[in-house]
């Protein structure tokens, strides 16, 4: 959270961890050179105070002094001033000379070492002044601003090491002190587990090791505790020689003998406020390894402490899948504001063993704390509610709930006052909750799940932070089960992060593995779907039973036609289910119509699936959905290629469109769009099936050929195509494998990768003469055309587009010949040959125009307008470019939009217009840079070049001229030699590059 002072936004340094310095409007600061920031390191931990250069200069450089070294200190001090701002910002920090040294001045709410030292020092006086409450709040509050070791991103030596040092040595005192101050409270059960972690990190520090006796020894566990001190004798008498100091001998001595002196405060312990109202103090402990959120924590705290003098109690409600840490971010943010309610704290859990817990009795602890006699504590929920209010209308109260069943279940139990607030989780969001500000939890970052995850096995999550990042994805970023995970590695020291990932990695068993005692992932998600099943609902019990089968497919999400399939149910019915799912956190909402599953969610689904019906009940849910994913995809390619006679020819079995399926070209990208990634998962998984699930994934990549070719998404297509290649060779469906490989042939082809283009376009030749099948020949062969035409072998490429040319004729392909005329008159074009260049476009153009295809005008009419450009005719050559290049853009095909702005580029430089060539160039680098297209990007490069050397930029352009160099030469085509020409100063011609 930022810091305000007087209005304004403060910097905000930290030293508490890793270096890191974020600008007045949130942003990273970047540091510079190793040695600046070490020296920034030096200046924050001594802030406020001269730093003479010299010591400066003996902790940069401690061995070999350069002779410079005071004008490189100096150097590095007007760098830091320029990169932090600080020359001088009214009220800001500021970086000045001071007495043969330098002195950074700072605010404390600035920098996190100086909020460390005052709320750790208001802890220990308010331990010492007989207040621990307080003490633990503040003491909480002071060590979670460590992020790990401080400075660990910054070169240490010498004196800075043993400042570092002193510090973790003052962290320790602090939790010792914290420790201490909630053994005080009656903790001592909480502070078990996490002094086991401690102890162990710290075998010789007594104070610890005494105060996790203690804490054994109130949870009733005294013979650990004697245990304990053994362990900690024998290994001070082995280490060190010595025996451990009479306080901790006192303690053995007082375990020993049941020593009454030794017993826990009283639980639920109350105190009286300075207005003489009794205040409860009943929030339990904050879990330590609590991290992130930073920006929800700023949120619930200022919703929280914003209304204390207006208006009705302030209200937030918490919401999130299962194990999300609601509960955690409560009770974290409940202790942060716990002195803004002097009045007290109330809590109290609405649900125990998965039963909720009636509003009545929960009134009734309320009554009690808050001080009325048992015998006066009203038997209906309704009295009591009113007393409960009347009891809170004049107090500062803070009241928390945790896991709610239902805003009916919260409503009695809203505390009265204008100076109350109402802190509820729940596992549904509490919409219906009058004057509730909700508050929506998703997963941890990766960062904060590392950090949490460090938190448990710290120095092993530290050497090993690619297998921490694994593990923490594996979890899912659910902080219950990074929390587990954590606790694993903490109970078994011999385990690397490696060998846990691993384990994980198993999704028949994850969940197994996510058990940690009491803790179980699973056990958090069946309270939700139980909760689903007792009421005698209808859509809760068809919820209940649906979700194993909403959990089987693989996509990222899921939207309402496929679920409706998948479920055999009308849509409005699966909406009613999955609506009601979402309410219970078992799925989220990614926008409107759209569902999602938690990965760890999505396994359980699973188990239930597989518990509750048979695998061929379960193949045939998936067969429905998917079938009507590859009808949708084969109607979106008529759409988008209309004329293409691939739908027909490949006489796929789905190619009857639903009654959802979309009827414009702009209607269908936004269905393919909102479902690529889910069409790219069900290739991959019903390619894994057999039967009927593995031509479902044959056909559906093939009806994604038209959606990948317009937007260039190269990578995916690659692997749909090698996922359907094995799926049609696994069962022995030689067309499919036909397909698969001439549409690998043409990935390979735009990936630049002409080697393998031209072994597996051969291949699908063969396999489609094998099979008799003469449009799959002529596809194949006008694909050998393309990478001849891209090797500049242009003979070649002529002679295999004239044979496409001829079977489309023969097959009254009309859409096929249209393509091979248009890639045919380029090779013209290339030729000088430019009366039959025309001619074979405008031949080409009026067939797409009448099958109304306008992704093939457009890429015809930037032929022609390349046709008249070779030719010196600009105005003509600029006007047919900029007809196609509206049209592709309205279409929407990015990679067309590529070679027509390059085309319109070229025009402009032959017309003198060379700024106007840079944007051109520059327009389409952006959009290719990211395609994975290389021979484009290459091309780019080379254009935007030459518009740069035409303007007497030559640097630029040289550097342009370079990158196009190292990919043509990659690629091992003929234009690498105009580049290298380009580079030695003569001139070279660019070419329009073929389609397809």
């Amino acid at each position: 959270m930022w810091r305000v002072s007087g209005g304004r936004l403060l910097m905000q340094f930290r030293v508490l961890g890793p270096l890191d310095v974020r600008s007045r409007d949130g942003g990273t600061v970047e540091l510079g050179a190793a040695k600046q920031r070490t020296l920034l390191a030096c200046l924050l931990l001594r802030p406020n105070r001269p730093v003479p250069v010299d010591q400066l200069v003996e902790i940069l450089w401690p061995e070999a002094v350069p002779r410079s070294a005071r004008a490189i200190v100096r150097t590095y001090i007007s760098a830091l001033r320029g990169v932090l701002g600080l020359t001088g910002t009214p009220g800001g920090p500021r970086l000045v000379s001071s007495r043969g040294g330098y002195q950074l001045f700072i605010e404390s709410a600035e920098l996190d070492l100086l909020v460390f030292e005052e709320l750790s020092g208001a802890g220990l006086r308010a331990l010492a002044d007989g207040n621990p409450a307080i003490a633990v709040e503040r003491l909480r509050r002071a060590l979670g601003l460590w992020r790990g070791r401080p400075l660990e991103n910054v070169t240490l030596d010498g004196e800075l090491e043993n400042e570092v040092a002193r510090l973790e040595e003052r962290q320790l005192e602090v939790l010792e002190s914290c420790v201490e101050a909630r053994l005080a409270v009656g903790d001592h059960a909480g502070l078990t587990t996490e002094l086991s972690k401690l102890a162990a990190e710290h075998p010789l520090r007594e104070r610890l090791q005494g105060q996790w006796m203690l804490a054994l020894y109130r949870s009733g566990r005294q013979s650990e505790a004697l245990q304990v001190f053994r362990g900690l004798r024998e290994r001070l008498r082995d280490e060190l020689g010595v025996e451990p100091s009479p306080p901790v001998q006192l303690l053995h001595r007082q375990i020993l003998a049941g020593d009454p002196a030794l017993s826990p405060p009283v639980a639920g312990a109350v105190a009286t406020s300075p207005n003489g109202h009794i205040t409860p103090c009943q929030l339990p402990p904050e879990m330590v390894s609590f991290v992130g959120r930073p920006a929800e924590v700023s949120l619930v705290r200022s919703e929280l402490t914003g209304r204390r003098t207006r208006g009705p109690a302030a209200i937030v409600a918490i919401d999130g899948t299962p194990g999300i840490g609601k509960s955690a971010l409560a009770l974290h943010v409940a202790h942060e504001v716990a002195t803004e309610f002097p009045d007290g704290q109330l809590y109290a859990r609405l649900q125990v063993a998965g039963q909720p817990v009636a509003p009545v009795v929960v009134l009734g602890q309320f009554l009690r704390a808050l001080g009325l006699p048992g015998a006066e504590v009203p038997a209906t929920e309704d009295e009591a509610a009113v007393r409960f209010r009347a009891l809170t209308a004049t107090r500062r109260l803070l009241v928390v709930l945790d896991d709610a069943r239902s805003a009916a279940q919260v409503r009695s139990l809203v505390p009265a006052g204008q100076g109350t607030a109402l802190l509820v989780t729940s596992r549904q969001t509490l919409a219906a909750l009058d004057g509730a500000r909700c508050v929506h939890l998703d997963a941890l970052a990766r960062d904060e799940a590392v950090t949490l995850l460090a938190g448990f096995a710290g120095r092993r999550v530290a050497d090993d932070r690619a297998e921490a990042e694994r593990v923490v994805a594996l979890c899912g970023y659910l902080p219950l089960a990074v929390r587990i995970a954590g606790g694993r590695l903490a109970a078994r020291p011999h385990w690397s992060v490696r060998r846990l990932a691993d384990r994980l990695t198993d999704q028949r068993h994850r969940l197994d593995e996510l058990e940690l005692d009491d803790l179980r992932v699973r056990a958090s998600f069946e309270v939700s779907l139980r909760a689903l099943r007792e009421p005698d609902d209808a859509t809760d019990q068809a919820a209940a039973a649906a979700f194993g089968l909403v959990g089987l497919p693989d996509g990222p999400d899921i939207g309402l036609g496929c679920a409706a399939r998948l479920l055999d149910l009308p849509e409005k019915e699966t909406e009613q289910i999955l609506e009601r799912l979402l309410d219970a956190k078992l799925v989220d909402s990614t926008a409107p119509g759209r569902y999602r599953l938690h990965d760890l969610l999505r396994l359980y689904a699973r188990e239930q699936a597989a518990a509750e019906r048979p695998a061929d009940e379960r193949d045939a849910a998936l067969l429905r959905a998917y079938a009507w994913y590859a009808s949708m995809a084969w109607q979106t390619f008529r759409l988008l290629r209309p004329g293409d006679q691939r739908p027909l020819r490949a006489a796929p079995r789905w190619a009857v469109p639903p009654d959802d399926a979309p009827t414009t070209a702009d209607a269908a990208l936004e269905w393919l769009e909102a479902e690529r990634g889910n069409l790219v998962a069900a290739v991959r998984q019903a390619a894994a099936g057999g039967g009927d699930l593995a031509r479902a994934a044959t056909e559906l990549a093939q009806a994604l050929f038209g959606f990948f070719l317009m937007r260039g998404y190269w990578h995916e297509w690659l692997e749909v195509n090698e996922t359907a290649l094995a799926a049609a060779q696994r069962t022995g469906d030689h067309a499919a494998e036909a397909h698969a490989c001439r549409d690998l042939g043409t990935v390979h082809e735009l990936r630049g990768e002409y080697d393998e283009a031209l072994r597996w376009m051969g291949l699908a030749l063969a396999g489609f003469e094998r099979l008799g099948d003469r449009y799959g020949q002529a596809t194949s062969l006008h694909g050998l055309g393309v990478v001849y035409y891209r090797q500049g072998r242009y003979d070649d490429a002529a002679d295999r587009y004239r044979d496409s040319v001829a079977i489309r004729r023969d097959m009254s392909d009309h859409y096929g010949l249209a393509v091979g005329l248009t890639n045919l008159g380029l090779v013209h074009g290339l030729r000088k040959r430019y009366s039959e260049a025309l001619t074979s476009h405008s031949a080409a153009l009026a067939v797409f125009e009448r099958l109304g295809d306008k992704h093939g005008q457009a890429i015809t009419l930037t032929a022609i307008g390349e046709a008249y450009h070779r030719q010196g005719r600009y105005a003509e050559a600029l006007a047919y470019h900029e007809d196609s290049l509206a049209m592709l853009r309205v279409t929407g095909n990015r990679i067309g939009q590529v070679s027509a702005l390059n085309n319109l580029g070229l025009v402009h430089q032959g017309m003198g217009a060379y700024a106007r060539a840079v944007t051109c160039h520059e327009e389409a680098l952006a959009i290719v840079r990211d395609s994975g297209e290389r021979y484009e990007q290459g091309e780019c490069w080379q254009l935007l070049g030459s518009a740069l050397q035409a303007l007497g930029r030559s640097e630029r352009a040289r550097s342009c001229w370079q990158q196009a160099a190292a990919i043509f030469e990659d690629l091992d085509v003929p234009a690498a030699a105009e580049v290298r020409a380009l580079l030695a100063g003569l001139p070279a011609n660019g070419a329009l590059r073929a389609v397809g």
